[in-house]
């Protein structure tokens, strides 16, 4: 992971270090910046440890070169302005971080594509019955991978299909 003064012109030609699938280019201005180069596209993230659970995290800004190297800087800067306040950037960075689980099942029977299945009903009582009682009131900013095990697990021992529960529901 090198540290590099980043240029408009180096993030334009940015390729991966010896012949490595990626290579992240920190930016030695403004610490927490990166720039991912992959063999076919090159993005920009800020990488941080999370106030919350004192994990490192990579919070993804966007495309290069749909965002430029100063938008980067600016989107980087206040992400960690907030980090310095103790909280966490990615929880702000999008509307659907305060939808709970709950409002997501909602939205998505909602949906008129969904409305017109025939399996809707079926999707509906599974959501209800083994999802929504578990982690219904979980925002999904906080919803973690073992609250999906406490979903799943349950299914599994009573013996219900999950491949065939998660096939249905999408």
């Amino acid at each position: 992971m090198p540290k590099v003064m980043l240029t408009d012109r180096f993030a334009a030609g940015a390729k991966p270090l010896n012949g490595d699938e990626r290579t992240d280019f920190f930016d030695a201005l403004v610490t927490g910046l990166c720039l991912r180069a992959t063999k076919d596209r090159r993005s920009w993230s800020f990488c941080f440890t999370n106030p919350n659970d004192k994990k490192w995290t990579r919070l993804t800004l966007g495309t290069y070169p749909a965002i430029s190297l100063a938008a980067a800087r600016g989107k980087a800067m206040e992400a960690k302005s907030q980090v310095d306040q103790g909280q966490d950037p990615r929880a702000s960075s999008s509307a659907a971080a305060n939808m709970t689980v709950a409002e997501l099942v909602a939205s998505y029977l909602a949906d008129p594509e969904k409305q017109a299945l025939r399996s809707k009903a079926s999707i509906e009582r599974r959501l209800r019955k083994n999802v929504l009682p578990v982690i219904g009131e979980v925002k999904l900013s906080e919803l973690r991978r073992r609250d999906v095990r406490n979903v799943i697990d349950p299914m599994m021992q009573r013996n219900v299909k999950v491949e065939a529960a998660l096939a249905n529901a999408s």
